[in-house]
Formats: structure tokens, C-alpha cells, sequence
């Protein structure tokens, strides 16, 4: 096209900016790293700007996109000219800054960042950066202008640094106050360490989103939350070196806290390394049933059970996990899958409104919890979850990863474990897709043989880990046929799995229309009993070379 045509045929300058909006796109969300771009940003406005002067006086005075463009990472490494003709471009603008600073310019992306948080922290609406290097982390002046100046337009601030080696963070005294106590528009606050917010701190009021570490006192925590009463999304995260507060501050917390009421939080993700951190926190929290509708724990404690007498409540764990789901469930429309994972190694109950492959994991949960057992009573605490679930509605749930422990012990507590499985199979009426173990299987079909009525809607089998014994698969596909709801399709695991030479299901053959497939692919790798092939169901083990 010639420069003439093009002037003859110009974009409206509206359209055009949009166009260029668009084209640029959002910014990026942390970690930046992980979220490569063929051409920056930045690249594609200087592309556009040279294809006709219609279109470089758009892009040229596209101010507001040029102040989505401010990447610390990508800047820092450009020259010094180049930098100051970008940040004229923005002109009044407000800006979004982000990115991730790193070594080894120091020396000058600190000037750079220094110089822009100082002249231009006034029209900062956005503010994500990443810091993992300890050099930043320890430059406690650099993060200085923070707290000793106003934040008018900022709405978003997002800091994540390394674990500093300077404590405390010099936000946390009376003399350094964030944003100089005024930040009237922020919504959205993450800060890896303690702040000093005195009771004039109004902006707490408006925040939506908050960020903070776990790994600070409860009684930190709870004044922040008394104070953001719009809150609707939480997450509390504990640094992996963090200081466990003592013994004495421990036992103390909890009776002298009142509860928390957090009627407007939609979502919670806690990230910890103790248990006990976790009974202290929900201790305190109450949640509006009917709003409440994401909860993402995840606790890493492999510390031996206490013995002090301290946490013998510890037992709460069991009543806050469905205590919790059954929050969850409320304030959702359904959930469609569910994977339960009960073990001596750990606990783990995932549910989400989507599945995806294998089966029975959750897409995007709207519900996690997973932690060691270590310091639970097990095995009692496996037969506790699965009858306080069985009180819960599951017909909406069409697939299903349960793994229990099977072995021998386990079931010789209090509980009945059989009436215990019995009332929680009973809850789902939709299941379609099962998975599990062979052992678990075995458990289960003694149920579905006492009462028909268990998993009418049951068709699919996916079989966990182990090929099943011959003999209880013919019982279960026998009985479903029997009771008019026979089985559609069984799933095998890869054959590197199994424990003998080969295994002979050649007899599924008689089950005329029943599907047998295999992993890794059981999309490809599938069979329809009655085909007349049934060679193909004497299973050789695989050997990887």
C-alpha cells in the first residue's frame, strides 16, 4: 500500500487507539518470568508509530498506553535516552509500573527506579514488582520513599521481595507509616512483611484484595482484618524461614481474640507450615455461607506430633475441613468433581466446578485442603472426614478420585468404617466416573452388592496405581448388570504398573459393549468387549528401557 492510499484511507484516531489498546494488552501478571512475549510491548507501539504519520500521531499521543508500559525488567536494561523519551510519552498519564528487578545492574536500575518512584509516585495507579534478589531486599533506603509519600492514585500494590536479612522492615514503626498514611483509592495490597497501620489509617476500609504473611502474630493479623470490612479475597502466606512465635505467645492468642466477622470474603489461599497456625487462624474467622465461595489451603508441617498438651485440640482439623467444604459448596452452583485423598502420608480434599484429565482432578478448585497427617490421630481422623462428608449433598458431583488407606489397621477403630463409606457413597447420586484402587474398589463393591441403590448413575471405572483382581472386577461388573446399571467403560493403568508378568482379562469379552482402555491414552488405546478380538485384553507388562 502507498503512503498516499494510506492517507486516503485513515482510521478514525478513536478506533485506532483502541486498536493500539488492544494490542498492547494488559499487563502482565507475576511472575513476569513466566510469561514471555515474542515482541515487548513497547516494540509493538514503535512498529505501529513508523507505518504511516496518521498512525505515529496517534501512537505518539497515545499517553495513557504509554503508562501501561512501564516494565522495570525491560527498561532498566535499555539506554539511559531511551528510557526518558518513553517516560515523556506518558506524560500526565497514570502509570502502571511492574516487572521484576535484578542483578547484576544494580547500581543502575536502582537509579532508575529510585528516580521514578520519587518524581512520579504522585500518578502510579498500579505498582507490581518483584524483587528476589537480597541485594534489593536489604536496600531498606530504596523502599524508603514508600512510606514518606502520599499515594493518591494508587489502587494496586504488589511487592513481593527475598527474605531480607534487615529485621524489621522499617515499615513497621510509628516513623514509617505506608504511603505516609493516605492511599484513598488502593484496592489491592500484598506486602511480605509486618506494616504499622495506627488506628487513622482509613484506606484499610476499601481493600478488596489483601496479601500479608502468615508468619507474623495472630493478633496482627486479626486487627488488619477487623479494619477491611470489603474485604473479598485473603491470602496469607508463611515464609519458609519464618520465626514461629513462641510457646507462651501461642497459647495465649486464641482465648484472648474475638471472633472475625468476614462478611464480604469471597476467597480465601493460605500457604503454611504448621497446623498450629491454621487453628489459631480459623479460631477466630467467620465466613457469610452464601458469599463464601474459594478455599485454597495448603500446610506443609512435618514436624512431630505435639506432645505438650498445647494442641491436643488438633482433632479440630477433621471439623474444619468440612466445616469449610460445606461453606464452599453452599456458595457455589455445584460442584462436578472431587478428589479425596485420605493417607498416612497426608490429607488432601480438592473440588471444583470443572474436571479435567485423568478424571477425578479438579480443574481450578473452589476447594483444597491439603496437609501432612503426621500430627493428626490417624487413622481415626480418615473415618471422622469421611462421615462428617456423608452429612453433605453430593448428587451434583459426576467424578470422583477417592484414595484411602487400605490398610488392615485403619479400619478397626470406633467407627464402623463400612457404615461410614456406605453413608458417604450414598451422597452421590450423579457420579458417573469413579476412580481409585483396586483395594478400595473391593470395599466399595460390598456396598454397591448390601444396597443397589449406591451409585445409580455410576458408568465409568478408572482404576488408580494397580491392575484389580480378576475376580472382584467380574463380582462388580456381574452386579451392575445384575441391578440393571451396568458399567460402560474400565480404565486400566499403564501397564508398567503391574505387578505380575501379564494379566489375562480376556473374559471381559462376554461383556458385550462394555469399553476397556489403558493408560497413558485411553482416548487411543480403547477396546469394545464382544469385538472378537479379545487377544488384546492379555495385558504384557512394559518394561521402560
Amino acid at each position: 500500500m502507498s503512503h498516499s492510499s494510506t492517507e486516503n484511507n485513515t482510521i478514525p484516531e478513536d478506533i485506532l487507539w483502541h486498536i493500539f489498546s488492544e494490542l498492547v494488552g494488559p499487563i502482565p501478571e507475576p511472575p513476569f518470568s513466566n510469561t514471555p512475549k515474542p515482541l515487548h510491548p513497547i516494540f509493538l507501539m514503535r512498529v505501529v508509530s513508523q507505518v504511516c504519520s496518521s498512525w505515529r500521531g496517534t501512537a505518539i499521543g497515545a499517553a495513557s498506553i504509554w503508562g501501561r508500559l512501564i516494565d522495570i525488567g525491560f527498561l532498566c536494561k535499555q539506554p539511559k535516552w531511551w528510557r526518558e523519551e518513553i517516560m515523556g510519552r506518558t506524560k500526565d498519564a497514570p502509570l502502571q509500573v511492574y516487572g521484576e528487578l535484578k542483578l547484576p545492574d544494580h547500581g543502575a536500575d536502582r537509579a532508575f527506579f529510585s528516580t521514578l518512584i520519587s518524581n512520579e509516585w504522585y500518578r502510579v495507579e498500579s505498582f507490581t514488582i518483584i524483587a528476589m534478589d537480597p541485594t534489593y531486599s536489604n536496600d531498606t533506603t530504596l523502599w524508603d520513599q514508600l512510606w514518606r509519600q502520599e499515594a493518591p492514585s494508587l489502587m494496586v500494590f504488589w511487592l513481593d521481595l527475598a527474605e531480607s536479612t534487615i529485621v524489621p522492615f522499617p515499615a513497621g514503626t510509628i516513623n514509617n507509616i505506608m504511603f505516609s498514611n493516605y492511599a484513598p483509592s488502593l484496592r489491592t495490597l500484598k506486602v511480605p512483611f509486618e506494616l504499622y497501620l495506627p488506628s487513622s489509617t482509613s484506606w484499610l476500609q476499601e481493600l478488596i484484595t489483601l496479601d500479608i504473611p502468615l508468619s507474623k502474630p495472630i493478633a496482627w493479623i486479626s486487627d488488619v482484618l477487623r479494619r477491611t470490612p470489603q474485604l473479598a479475597i485473603l491470602r496469607l502466606s508463611e515464609r519458609l524461614y519464618a520465626i514461629e512465635p513462641s510457646s507462651a505467645a501461642i497459647k495465649e492468642e486464641p482465648s484472648t481474640l474475638a471472633p472475625i466477622k468476614m462478611g464480604s470474603l469471597r476467597e480465601i489461599d493460605i500457604f503454611c507450615y504448621s497446623t498450629r497456625r491454621l487453628v489459631q487462624l480459623f479460631s477466630i474467622l467467620r465466613f457469610q455461607e452464601s458469599i463464601f465461595r474459594k478455599c485454597i489451603i495448603l500446610c506443609t508441617d512435618t514436624r512431630e506430633q505435639d506432645t505438650s498438651g498445647l494442641f491436643n485440640n488438633i482433632s479440630f482439623i477433621p471439623s474444619l475441613i468440612c466445616g469449610l467444604f460445606q461453606q464452599v459448596h453452599s456458595g457455589q452452583t455445584s460442584f462436578a468433581s472431587l478428589l479425596i485423598f485420605l493417607h498416612a502420608d497426608g490429607i488432601q480434599i480438592s473440588a471444583g466446578r470443572s474436571s479435567c484429565s485423568p478424571p477425578g482432578y479438579p480443574k481450578d478448585p473452589s476447594f483444597s485442603f491439603c496437609i501432612p497427617a503426621i500430627n493428626l490421630p490417624f487413622p481415626t481422623t480418615i473415618l471422622e472426614i469421611l462421615e462428617s462428608l456423608s452429612k453433605l449433598n453430593m448428587g451434583s458431583v459426576s467424578s470422583l478420585l477417592l484414595l484411602l488407606e487400605h490398610d488392615d489397621a485403619v479400619w478397626t477403630t470406633g467407627i464402623n468404617p463400612r457404615v461410614a463409606l456406605h453413608a458417604f457413597l450414598s451422597q452421590f447420586s450423579g457420579l458417573k466416573t469413579l476412580s481409585s484402587t483396586p483395594q478400595v474398589l473391593r470395599l466399595i463393591l460390598k456396598s454397591i452388592i448390601d444396597d443397589p441403590r449406591i451409585l445409580p448413575s455410576l458408568r465409568n471405572v478408572h482404576f488408580q496405581f494397580q491392575f484389580p483382581n480378576i475376580q472382584d472386577l467380574d463380582a462388580l461388573l456381574s452386579r451392575r448388570r445384575e441391578i440393571g446399571l451396568p458399567l460402560e467403560l474400565l480404565v486400566f493403568p499403564e501397564m508398567v504398573q503391574m505387578e505380575n508378568e501379564q494379566e489375562d482379562y480376556r473374559h471381559l469379552e462376554n461383556y458385550q459393549g462394555l469399553k476397556v482402555a489403558w493408560e497413558p491414552c485411553p482416548e487411543d488405546d480403547e477396546y469394545v468387549c464382544g469385538s472378537g478380538a479379545p487377544e488384546v485384553l492379555l495385558f504384557r507388562k512394559k518394561i521402560w528401557m
